[in-house]
């Protein structure tokens, strides 16, 4: 379905200013942006994680990110977690070869050299292939 993003809210509940030195991905598969500036006592930050997800769907995910902060001694990890989808498709990608008003995922076409003998192409047809125009009446179905 394309990049995911998960954004964190950081309160200062602290009296000091609080300030995220660093946040860590566990992959390179997701980006992490952060407030740099220092976060004043009750005020709020965020840390913004987006995950990819260009790869092809049907499959969990489970990402950490690893957090920083001033005043911590230990770092803060946080969790994205969830199951990717294909990216949906346009019926123009499905079905890119078209024919006036016919649409088509690929087409076997036949293209006649003389009454005996018949040469097929996969489409695309080549562009050294014999066959010089193609019409709907001259598509079959490759089945």
């Amino acid at each position: 379905d394309g990049p995911v993003t998960a954004t964190f809210t950081v309160k200062n509940v602290g009296e000091k200013a609080l300030l995220i030195y660093n946040v860590v991905s566990s992959c390179g598969c997701t980006n992490v942006e952060w407030t740099r500036k220092p976060i004043a006592s009750g005020e709020t930050g965020t840390i913004k994680a987006t995950f990819k997800n260009d790869e092809k769907g049907g499959y969990p995910f489970d990402k950490s990110l690893t957090a920083y902060f001033s005043g911590l001694k230990q770092p803060v990890v946080l969790r994205l977690r969830g199951v990717t989808h294909d990216k949906q498709l346009s019926l123009g990608e499905l079905y890119p070869i078209r024919f006036g008003n016919l649409a088509f995922k690929k087409v076997d076409i036949i293209c006649l050299k003389d009454s005996k003998r018949a040469e097929r192409f996969w489409w695309p047809i080549s562009e050294t292939s014999r066959c010089r125009s193609v019409s709907p009446m001259s598509v079959r179905d490759s089945r």
